[in-house]
């Protein structure tokens, strides 16, 4: 079963997500822009694409998907296999030579993060807020069948005390 391309006014990192209330588009909106980012989105969230695969859920012909997988490999936002299939780079990994706060808190935390995960087989999650949202900044995932998967990059209304 195929998932349809979110409308105009649907436009969310995580398609068909409860959790995420749909979003207007900015006023003057730029569709190849939007296509980049929502196309470098799935490639983290669900893996590994063909441009076939890009093209439908896009809703967009293989010639405008290849040169959109093209630049997000140009860019290191993506990479490509030789069986042709298209997958994400961890663009956060970028981060640890930064300098920045965040940066220094993640690369900080993920050590001390992944003994957590080894110890209660559970995904940890680190989250900074900014105004009335989070972001994750770092995710390390567990061996479980059933689990949470990374959501770096993300950012999320913060409704609640805590993130689930």
């Amino acid at each position: 079963m195929t998932q349809e391309a979110p409308s105009r006014t649907q436009y969310s990192v995580i398609q068909n997500c409860a959790t995420m209330p749909p979003k207007n588009p900015p006023a003057y909106a730029i569709s190849s822009v939007d296509h980049a980012l929502r196309l470098a989105a799935m490639l983290h969230l669900k893996g590994e694409l063909t441009v076939a695969e890009a093209a439908d859920r896009l809703g967009v012909a293989r010639s405008r998907a290849h040169r959109l997988l093209q630049m997000l490999v140009y860019r290191d936002f993506a990479v490509r296999s030789p069986d042709r299939r298209y997958g994400a780079v961890p663009i956060l990994q970028l981060a640890e030579h930064s300098r920045s706060a965040t940066a220094r808190l993640r690369s900080a935390a993920l050590p001390h993060m992944r003994r957590l995960v080894r110890a209660v087989d559970e995904s940890a999650h680190l989250t900074v807020r900014t105004g009335t949202e989070v972001r994750f900044i770092a995710s390390v995932e567990s061996t479980q069948a059933l689990r949470m998967g990374s959501r770096e990059g993300m950012v999320f209304p913060r409704t609640a005390r805590r993130v689930v």
